[in-house]
């Protein structure tokens, strides 16, 4: 039966009937006919197949989908959690004046990290938005300015002496072993 053709297969039977149909002048015999109808049947199974096979496999994709969405939000849960604790550790041990303390499962110390800049982007950037404004009136419409604050270059501007609206902090953090 013709139904178990794959669709290449079933696509050069389609073929032949039609040369064979040809070939005989356009005359249907009840061979052709048969032939023509089995292919018709089997076509039909086979879409049918597809279909099947198709609906599966795009639920199994939806239902992956949706695991990997629920899977991130629970990491990020964890993460939170993580970082919630070690918030509260980081400020008890500074309320009592500790910088390590040991239980029998684990350590935890305080870390100093290394500087960071603190700013608002916007006030560092405001003394240049009219600069920007004229840079943006003189380009084309199809290209656009956005202005962001490089934190690494402000660093070293605030280290040089610069005057910005900005500063280095040295935070603090907890390390858990």
């Amino acid at each position: 039966m013709s139904e178990n053709l794959s669709l290449y297969e079933l696509g050069q039977e389609e073929l032949r009937l039609i040369e064979a149909l040809e070939d005989g002048g356009g005359e249907l015999t009840p061979e052709l006919e048969a032939a023509w109808n089995d292919l018709a049947t089997a076509k039909e199974v086979k879409l049918d197949r597809c279909h099947h096979i198709f609906t599966i496999l795009k639920g199994k994709a939806e239902t992956a989908k949706a695991e990997k969405d629920r899977l991130t939000r629970f990491i990020k849960t964890c993460e939170n959690g993580q970082k919630r604790i070690k918030e509260c550790l980081l400020a008890f041990m500074q309320t009592i004046g500790v910088n390590k303390i040991e239980s029998s499962c684990c350590t935890c110390s305080i870390r100093n990290n290394a500087e960071s800049v603190s700013c608002v982007d916007e006030e560092v950037i405001a003394p240049y938005e009219s600069a920007i404004a004229e840079l943006q009136e003189r380009l084309p419409d199809y290209i656009r300015i956005k202005a962001e604050v490089s934190k690494t270059a402000l660093a070293d501007a605030i280290r040089a002496g610069e005057p910005v609206k900005a500063e280095l902090v040295r935070n603090q953090s907890v390390s858990i072993r």
